[in-house]
């Protein structure tokens, strides 16, 4: 199973030097030496934006600082008269960084945004643009975010799955199964986002608890429980999780809230060194 790391821009920097775009920089560079396979931005899930997400902006400058990780980013669909610049910006960001650009799409209330059938026409071009239409590599490259509509045709047309990180167990098995049921045959790749703090020892565990909120918001207004525990713990909890799901790949979002700047570092330091090696060597589901 993949591990990549989620960098939510919540605050989107407004320069390169600026402090958020420092703290997203020192985490691309820190996961890339620590095994990570994908550094995933988000910046705007909570409406449609009216603009083309600044993450896109983000993987520009991350690109030049990272060789091997993945840049994927997590849209939530804009309005239809900002499609040619997404497809453009989309196909610009991937040659500059040498075909590392992944996407995961929102298609919450997309409705509201355009039909059916130019959806169909926007993912078919997100496919083309990313050179991988057609390919086993599609569905680790471009995937739909996990709601019954879309986890279907997800599956139909052969994209990956990124699994809703607020869905309550009983959603996640419906969306899958409709995802598995609709792949058929095709390849498939599923992703499940969800927030991790990891200790040191028990001492360290501890303080994360007192310091850390218990939940918090990923890619939705509802809160998503956090795994809070050594290496050695969180790792069982993950391996729990790649079973349960069938996963091929999780994406890890550090704990928001720590007290102390370098905790960010510290977590990745841990889980390069103790979790993702055992992961990475678990393989994935056979499907």
């Amino acid at each position: 199973m993949r591990v990549s790391l989620f960098a939510p821009a919540d605050q989107p920097p407004t320069a390169l030097r600026s402090q958020a775009f420092v703290a997203i920089e020192n985490q691309a560079v820190a996961a890339e030496i620590a095994g990570f396979s994908a550094l995933w931005l988000a910046d705007e899930w909570l409406r449609i934006p009216p603009r083309l997400p600044v993450a896109l902006g983000l993987i520009q400058k991350l690109s030049v600082v990272t060789d091997r990780i993945d840049l994927g980013v997590v849209i939530r669909l804009p309005p239809a008269a900002l499609w040619a610049r997404l497809l453009d910006e989309l196909r610009r960001l991937d040659d500059l960084a040498s075909g590392r650009v992944r996407v995961a799409l929102d298609l919450r209330d997309a409705d509201t945004v355009a039909s059916a059938e130019a959806i169909n026409d926007l993912l078919d071009a997100i496919s083309e643009r990313l050179d991988a239409h057609g390919t086993p590599s599609l569905p680790r490259r471009l995937s739909l975010l996990a709601d019954p509509l879309s986890a279907a045709a997800a599956g139909r047309r052969g994209l990956g799955l990124l699994v809703a990180p607020d869905d309550d167990l009983h959603a996640r098995r419906l969306a899958l199964a409709y995802y598995h049921a609709a792949r058929a045959a095709r390849p498939g790749w599923v992703t499940r986002l969800l927030s991790v703090a990891v200790g040191a020892d028990p001492d360290a565990v501890a303080a994360l608890r007192r310091q850390l909120p218990l939940e918090a918001p990923l890619l939705s207004a509802a809160a998503e429980r956090t795994l809070v525990g050594t290496a050695t713990e969180v790792t069982a909890q993950l391996t729990v999780a790649q079973a349960a799901d069938g996963l091929d790949e999780l994406i890890c979002a550090l704990a928001p809230g720590a007290l102390r700047p370098a905790l960010p570092l510290q977590t990745l330091d841990l889980l390069g060194q103790r979790v993702i090696p055992y992961l990475h060597a678990t393989p994935s589901p056979i499907k």
